[in-house]
């Protein structure tokens, strides 16, 4: 229900806080954007469809994300 960064020493990491309406809290430590593409692309195995681009990045020209999967180039 709730997220939070905190910027880091480095500018490179953040600190992701996360909070669930039960009362959890999670937080991941040491957020790294290409990392966690790479990650996205694994769990994914492959990219975003075009009805997904346009729903999560409005506006934004579709190109490819996932280099090991095909794609629009």
């Amino acid at each position: 229900m709730a997220l939070a960064f905190s910027p880091d020493e480095d500018e490179d990491d953040a600190t992701l806080a996360t909070g669930a309406s039960d009362g959890m809290m999670a937080l991941c430590q040491k957020l790294v954007p290409d990392e966690w593409i790479d990650v996205a692309c694994a769990r994914a195995g492959r990219n975003m469809t075009q009805a997904e681009w346009d729903q999560y990045r409005p506006g934004v020209t579709y190109s490819k994300t996932c280099t090991g999967f095909p794609g629009p180039e």
